[in-house]
């Protein structure tokens, strides 16, 4: 049993996924209101309604008060210390697998927020958007609660893709949509780039060496670069975003395996499937059977 599933039978309103979503609405009242999760790269989203919490994310430990919200990213170690009395939330977990499963690989975030969260992940919020993240966290919570209904994680997923895109579009409107040509640090700058031609690129080009030459950096220099600004080496982003388009090629178009496997510039349909394996545990025939939607 994994520490989700130890929480969420430890605490009463307490909702969690075997795949990875764990969802906790928390009360100071509660006679032991405190936590440990142990999970590698967690994302988490806390929302504190009313009093106030102290939380440790790897160490490092953040007191959030009334109408607060932080994102958390790539967190291995999450402590809830202390709330007090009249403590009121949310506290929203994803595992690195249930946030690639949610958006196939192609976050909606944009660059920039995850640039500046990882330095700012606590922000107090307006009234107006407190009342957003609010709904939607209560919405998802009434979701948890009704077993009665057979579509329950598929709601689940779509509604903890909106809160994102409430999120990233809260972002935006706030920053302007050119916040990432503001002054940043070279590493920064590098993972931005990087990124940016993933999008365009990672179809066709699986290389880090091509990547580097875009960026007129070395190899080692990349991946030394978004290693210790992701976690996650330069080749590791290359296999998410391909797993990424795999997927939605075999959820979404009725494209025989060996046409997406040379439209993604593999040798040949059997490289592609044990690529795909490899990084997800399912043939990509496997994969299909179980997620593809109807073609119209």
């Amino acid at each position: 049993m994994n520490d989700f599933e130890t929480l969420a039978q430890k605490k009463k309103d307490c909702y969690c996924l075997k795949n990875g979503l764990l969802f906790w609405r928390f009360l100071g009242s509660e006679r032991d209101p405190s936590c440990h999760i142990r999970q590698k790269g967690m994302i988490l989203h806390i929302l504190v309604c009313e009093g106030e919490v102290l939380i440790s994310c790897d160490g490092m430990q953040r007191r959030l008060s009334s109408n607060s919200f932080a994102n958390f990213i790539d967190v291995n170690n999450f402590e809830l210390l202390y709330s007090s009395s009249n403590a009121k939330g949310y506290i929203m977990i994803f595992t690195e697998d249930y946030t690639k499963e949610i958006t196939k690989n192609n976050p909606p975030l944009p660059v920039s927020y995850v640039v500046d969260v990882r330095q700012h992940p606590v922000m107090s919020l307006s009234q107006a958007n407190f009342s957003l993240f609010r709904t939607r966290m209560d919405v998802l919570w009434e979701i948890c609660c009704d077993e009665s209904n057979v579509f329950r994680e598929e709601l689940l997923r779509h509604g903890c893709m909106m809160l994102l895109l409430d999120i990233g579009n809260k972002f935006i409107l706030q920053n302007g949509t050119d916040y990432e040509e503001k002054k940043m640090s070279r590493c920064q700058e590098i993972f931005v780039e990087y990124t940016r031609l993933l999008q365009q690129k990672v179809c066709t080009e699986h290389s880090v060496n091509y990547y580097a030459s875009e960026l007129c950096i070395t190899p080692q220099y990349l991946n030394r670069m978004i290693r210790s600004y992701t976690g996650k080496s330069a080749y590791d982003w290359i296999c998410n975003n391909l797993v990424g388009e795999i997927s939605r090629r075999l959820e979404e178009t009725d494209d025989s395996m060996q046409t997406i496997a040379e439209d993604l510039n593999f040798s040949d349909q059997a490289s592609m499937s044990k690529f795909f394996k490899r990084l997800t545990g399912s043939t990509p025939s496997e994969y299909k059977r179980n997620n593809a939607r109807s073609v119209v």
